[in-house]
């Protein structure tokens, strides 16, 4: 049987060390996504896509290895983008196509990572 679309609680995280961009490595993860976890997992990021105007700053709790954050990235829309996670693990192996990614667009477009609980108030001033 067709298990494709079946859903898991399970967040997964698939090698994506051979991604060489951050659209490749979206549109990989995404797609792997919806596998594990159904067609409208990645609905959200399709929302946050259509939600975001030029100019807004877009922050983010639970960056995980940050497949919605890429996405509101790749939408360009903001002048800043902040992911806050207490545990940046998955995140950090790709962190460098995040980098590339704002460094080769270079159109004013800012990137805040941070390691931090969301509860934690001396992240307010990075995030501000």
């Amino acid at each position: 049987p067709d298990e494709s679309h079946r859903r898991t609680n399970t967040l997964i995280a698939p090698d994506m060390s051979h991604c060489k961009t951050l659209s490749d490595f979206y549109r990989e993860l995404r797609v792997l996504q919806e596998r594990a976890h159904g067609r409208d997992y990645a609905a959200v990021h399709d929302s946050i896509a259509r939600h975001l105007s030029p100019g807004t700053v877009y922050k983010e709790l639970g960056v995980n290895q940050g497949t919605s954050l890429a996405a509101a990235l790749l939408n360009g829309e903001c002048k800043r983008l902040i992911g806050i996670d207490r545990d940046l693990s998955r995140y950090e192996k790709h962190r460098h196509l995040f980098e590339d990614y704002v460094r080769e667009i270079d159109d004013g477009q800012e990137l805040v990572v941070v390691n931090a609980s969301s509860t934690d108030t001396s992240v307010k001033e990075v995030t501000e």
